[in-house]
């Protein structure tokens, strides 16, 4: 893969996380008031997860062929915490 590849993939990826996140803002609405305080604080944790994967790319876009697999690592560890986190989320409110 080439960098722009890695790039645009790793862009593709956020475009999910952040898919997944508005789905549960909209969710988090309709919640009752203790719910949604949970929810909420369970969300921010998201949503700064995303904010460091969006830095990650970022560095990638800027960085050097050697740099950059370090960096898509870093990613793909923080896209697998994300994903983990939103599972959680997800089986806390259903």
């Amino acid at each position: 893969m080439n960098k722009e590849q890695v790039i645009q993939k790793l862009k593709d990826q956020l475009d999910e996380v952040s898919s997944k996140i508005d789905q549960f803002e909209r969710e988090a609405e309709i919640k009752e008031a203790q719910g949604k305080a949970e929810f909420q604080t369970k969300l921010t944790q998201l949503l700064s997860k995303k904010q460091e994967i969006t830095q990650k790319i970022d560095e990638a876009e800027h960085a050097s062929d050697e740099k950059l697999e370090e960096i898509k690592g870093n990613v793909d560890e923080a896209l697998k915490k994300f994903k983990a986190g939103f599972e959680d989320l997800k089986k806390s409110f259903k």
